[in-house]
């Protein structure tokens, strides 16, 4: 019995000396950040990828370069997520300089209602803005070529419109978007088309997204396949038994 306990103190000890490191490292790395003014960073060459925001909230606009350092040219996966209590965040400006944003960059940011984003951004990742349920207005800049899974599942947004270079769009990307009455893609993309305000793959035989505010039934035409991730409320298929 005694060598029980004392084994037992002994694994307590151990993971307690373990913590205490983890804490001392974290500490450190804390210690270490960049930082200018409210954001930390990292910096490769001459790019800086924006990390993290201490800031107060409200409207924010991301500096497009660090003096003497670099120029931003990303926002780094969960840099500004609500899960390191960013929730007072309102309005965000990313300026021409970035190309990419990260995945959960924006997770659960439930106050920001509107996104300007700079004209050179080709990337958003997975989840950037997952549950930011009050955003209703993002512009998608033509140089955007990749949307992440679910990179704006449960946002406010009323409508969307994709340019001719989108070429990749994660499943789910739009689903659970009450709000979302249409999404309207350049006649000129190579990949995607709209529909009625529907999102199809461009040669129409894939069916990719119905918008989760369209109202009334949407007719799938024969020989359609539906997307996985599709949002399927109000939709009628000509072949079922039933259809009016």
């Amino acid at each position: 019995m005694n060598d029980f306990v004392e084994q037992r103190g002994c694994v307590i000890r151990k993971w307690a000396t373990a913590m205490v490191l983890v804490c001392l490292v974290c500490r450190s790395r804390l210690c270490a950040a960049q930082t200018y003014g409210d954001f930390q960073y990292t910096v490769s060459g001459a790019d800086v990828t924006i990390t993290g925001y201490t800031g107060s909230g409200g409207a924010v606009a991301i500096p497009p370069s660090i003096p003497s350092v670099g120029t931003v040219t990303s926002i780094g996966d969960g840099a500004f997520s609500a899960r390191w209590g960013n929730m007072s965040l309102t309005s965000l400006t990313i300026p021409d300089s970035v190309t990419s944003i990260g995945g959960a960059a924006f997770y659960y940011c439930f106050n920001l209602t509107n996104v300007t984003l700079g004209t050179s951004v080709t990337s958003i990742g997975n989840e950037t803005f997952h549950n930011c349920i009050r955003l209703t207005d993002v512009n998608l800049p033509d140089s955007l070529a990749s949307i992440g899974d679910s990179a704006f599942d449960t946002t406010g947004l009323t409508s969307v419109t994709l340019g001719d270079s989108v070429t990749n769009i994660g499943p789910a990307a739009f689903s659970n978007c009450s709000e979302l009455t249409t999404i309207t893609v350049d006649s000129l993309n190579p990949a995607y088309s709209s529909v009625g305000g529907v999102l199809c793959n461009k040669g129409r035989s894939t069916l990719i997204q119905c918008p989760g505010g369209k109202s009334g039934a949407y007719v799938i035409p024969q020989q359609r396949h539906l997307h996985r991730g599709l949002c399927v409320h109000r939709l009628w298929a000509p072949h079922q038994r039933g259809h009016p």
